[in-house]
């Protein structure tokens, strides 16, 4: 069973209890720690400095393979495929 981790934060309704598994949690924070500390949520490691090493080969890995998907959109979409696909509307 995987450890369960509850943080609570305070939202224009009140108190919300935001329930995560720690394991997630550490990871998301590794990435977006920095953003999540500024936002004012409670960090599991609120002395670490974000992004974290693996954050930021999470972050550099992520940008690479977003850029790759755009630019082979962007050549399918100038493709004759991609105009058989999609015809011009008159």
């Amino acid at each position: 069973m995987r450890n369960v981790v509850g943080t609570t934060r305070l939202t224009p309704d009140g108190p919300a209890v935001v329930e995560r598994y720690l394991e997630d949690a550490l990871a998301f924070e590794q990435v977006a720690g920095d953003v999540l500390r500024s936002s004012g949520y409670e960090l599991l490691e609120p002395s670490a400095e974000y992004p974290t090493a693996r954050g930021r080969r999470e972050l550099a890995r992520f940008r690479t393979l977003s850029r790759s998907w755009n630019l082979t959109a962007a050549a399918y979409q100038r493709s004759p495929l991609w105009r058989r696909s999609h015809p011009v509307l008159s």
